[in-house]
């Protein structure tokens, strides 16, 4: 079974997560995630929009690739990105399943088949430890957004949410058929939100619109175990889990 890794460095956008811009040409940024990559002799895409030629050869191998994004869209870096992956996807018909994750907080334990009996008909989406309502981020950041809750068609946010575990969309898995689905879904009320009230939008949605999406959408082909990532916000290994993310 062949996997796709596919992550994304990207340095021309400002990262409204960490209130900076990220550094080009910076390997302390992907190091970790890089390294597990070529220890356990995985098939990675890193999609970027703009590196020297030097890094691009210097880190450039058999295990990991490079792949320049020509287009951009108009939207933050974490909510845009998954419009590229998409692309790639759908571009990419050889490859019968794909890892996306974040790139500067994930590192691969071991590889998702080695950990994790496999059903193409499942979403594989990474969990946190709490409810989605309960969580005083979230609550902060989306039931407070004047744009989330003006926004009509999504109106049934609450009723969705409820009693609900919080995923995170730094790592998501899958067969291509059931995330060109689920990606399909998720773009499409991305790129809605922003035609709504684009001017509104100071701060990313990607983690408002992966639960919405995937409850919505998938609630009964979602992943119900716990062994894709390990526990949110731990610095621990754990060596059951595919990958450690934070």
């Amino acid at each position: 079974m062949a996997t796709k890794y596919l992550s994304l460095y990207f340095c021309l956008k400002y990262d409204s997560h960490r209130e900076q811009q990220t550094k080009m040409n910076n390997f302390g940024y992907i190091q970790e995630y890089y390294e597990s990559i070529i220890k356990h002799r995985l098939d990675c895409i890193i999609i970027y929009d703009a590196m020297n030629d030097e890094f691009i050869k210097k880190y450039s191998n058999e295990n990991i690739k490079f792949y320049k994004q020509l287009s951009m869209n108009d939207m933050c870096i974490h909510d845009g990105r998954f419009i590229y992956f998409l692309e790639y996807i759908q571009n990419n018909k050889d490859t019968k399943y794909f890892l996306l994750s974040d790139i500067s907080d994930v590192v691969i334990i071991n590889p998702i088949e080695k950990i994790i009996d496999i059903n193409d008909e499942i979403l594989y989406v990474s969990k946190e430890n709490q409810n989605i309502l309960d969580n005083e981020w979230f609550s902060n950041k989306f039931t407070k957004h004047k744009t989330i809750n003006d926004y009509k068609k999504i109106s049934d946010y609450k009723n969705i949410f409820d009693n609900k575990v919080m995923l995170n969309c730094g790592v998501i898995f899958g067969h291509r058929n059931i995330l060109i689905e689920f990606l399909t879904h998720f773009v499409t009320l991305l790129i809605d939100i922003y035609k709504y009230h684009n001017d509104d939008i100071s701060y990313p949605l990607d983690m408002f619109v992966v639960n919405y999406t995937s409850y919505k959408y998938f609630n009964s082909r979602l992943y119900d175990g716990e062994l894709l990532t390990t526990i949110f916000g731990s610095n621990i290994y754990d060596t059951t889990k595919c990958i450690k993310h934070k």
